[in-house]
């Protein structure tokens, strides 16, 4: 006999997210013990959520040595204080709060230690979340139940073992918890659903990633516009439109305003201080040099964390197939193609505005459309029918493929 938990078969979907969350999990540590070179980011995390504004700066001195002991105190907790308001406070240049808030909460449980595993830590929290948001996210593909448990098992492990996944997650900052708020903020999202409640849940996500990376700002501002215009072009009646529309305006805005009660800091940081990324961005935006030139590298860069170092011919054509592909049979999810259209639009602008052109701020946006490609590519075979035992198939291929190629 089956029994069913909310909505959960015992004998199937359990059983399977189980195997998968322990595989992941397994892999997570497996390469977090290999993990052993630091970038300077990754100390900085620990100076923001430790040093900063709270301690005496150590390293002011050149060619001075310093004791092991005396960093071990300088980048970790030594007292139970959370120290929010100066760790926001020291924040003046190009970051908002959340993760260095957790990353002391994290610190102070793991009280007089800056090992790695402090900040890989949270990193598997988030990685673990992930796993149960994208396992929801893929078991409602095309709102049907014909997917068997394992398919949606192997296209969340899929992801989660991407090598742009891993590289988030085996990092010390936050850019884990940047895809993480993405893909919840899609999750909740529903044109069909406006109640007040989930619009308090999607203005709550919200938030938490205006407080996680000032480039979360950037990539909703681009899906908030492409969702209002699909809005405004799909819904025929027009109160009901104005209404839609006015609910996730007011949304956002409610967002924006809860981010500024916790943060009021991010608008000098954008608009006033020059010393700023965020600022320096912002002049950059309407320069008209080399954009051509920006967009050709925000597309093979995107590619490249696509599909590890396959080629940008080679991924473009796969990926513009499976988009025709899905297109052909009749499938339309809108969210998709705000994925879609957003992580293109983020890509370009953080290519634009960033001459150094560094990647990782481009593993969001890569992840994004890998995702996106997963979910056409289960609504295609969905139209297959017996041909649908073959996806696990496609789906390990895909996997082992980005895996042999990464360099990672």
């Amino acid at each position: 006999m089956r029994l069913e938990i909310h909505g959960w078969n015992r004998n199937g979907k359990i059983f399977y997210c189980i195997v998968g969350l322990l595989v992941v999990i397994c892999v997570f540590f497996f390469l977090g013990f290999k993990k052993d070179i630091w970038f300077c980011d990754e100390v900085y995390s620990y100076m923001s959520a430790n040093a900063d504004g709270i301690k005496q700066n150590i390293f002011f001195q050149e060619n001075q040595w310093i004791a092991g002991e005396a960093v071990n105190v300088y980048f970790s907790a030594n007292d139970y204080t959370l120290n929010f308001e100066n760790i926001a406070n020291s924040l003046y240049t190009d970051h908002v709060p959340l993760y260095f808030w957790l990353l002391r909460i994290a610190s102070i449980i793991n009280m007089g230690s800056c090992s790695k595993w402090v900040g890989l830590g949270i990193n598997l929290i988030f990685y673990c979340i992930l796993y149960f948001v994208l396992w929801k996210f893929f078991d409602k593909a095309g709102g049907v139940n014909s997917f068997t448990h394992l398919n949606v098992l192997l296209s969340v492990a899929t992801v989660l073992l991407h090598s742009t996944t891993l590289s988030e997650a085996l990092t010390i900052r936050m850019y884990l918890l940047f895809s993480l708020f993405q893909i919840v903020f899609l999750l909740i999202l529903d044109k069909q659903d406006m109640r007040p409640k989930r619009m308090i849940w999607l203005s709550i996500i919200a938030t938490f990633g205006l407080l996680t990376h000032f480039y979360y700002w950037i990539w909703l501002a681009f899906f908030s516009v492409a969702y209002l215009v699909y809005l405004a072009v799909s819904i025929p009646i027009f109160k009901k439109r104005l209404s839609m529309i006015g609910k996730y305006v007011g949304a956002m805005v409610a967002a924006l305003l809860c981010t500024t009660a916790i943060f009021p800091n991010w608008y000098a940081n954008i608009f006033i201080n020059t010393s700023t990324i965020g600022y320096s961005s912002l002049t950059r935006v309407f320069s008209r040099g080399g954009l051509w030139r920006e967009f050709l590298n925000a597309i093979n860069v995107t590619c490249k964390f696509f599909m590890a170092d396959s080629g940008t011919l080679g991924t473009l054509i796969l990926f513009l197939v499976i988009l025709i592909l899905y297109k052909s049979v009749g499938k339309g999810n809108y969210k998709v193609w705000l994925m879609i259209v957003s992580s293109l639009c983020y890509a370009v602008f953080v290519t634009h505005t960033q001459p150094s052109s560094e990647g990782r701020y481009l593993w969001s946006s890569s992840l994004l459309l890998y995702i996106a490609f997963i979910y056409m590519l289960m609504e295609i075979l969905e139209n297959v029918g017996n041909r649908l035992r073959y996806y696990w198939q496609f789906v390990l291929s895909l996997s082992i493929a980005d895996f042999l190629m990464s360099k990672n």
